[in-house]
């Protein structure tokens, strides 16, 4: 029901036409079905957001279990 196509540019005018050129049939659901999309949507951002949280506090865990001494960059 979402989409999964990157968007390159997320002003309204971007996505827009984006929902324009490959969802035409969209504009013209009733307001309970878009309100279903949206609700997906954001239950898809919540899930990425929460993935990558999940992620950036585990990295950081890792990195602060660490004595000083052994944490090093290599380039």
């Amino acid at each position: 029901m979402v989409c999964g196509d990157l968007l390159y540019s997320h002003s309204l005018e971007g996505v827009r036409a984006h929902i324009e050129e490959a969802h035409p049939d969209t504009l013209n659901l009733e307001p309970p079905e878009c309100r279903r999309i949206l609700d997906a949507w954001d239950e898809q951002v919540s899930q990425r957001e929460r993935f990558f949280t999940s992620q950036l506090q585990q990295h950081g865990a890792t990195l602060a279990e660490l004595p000083k001494a052994e944490v090093s960059w290599h380039h």
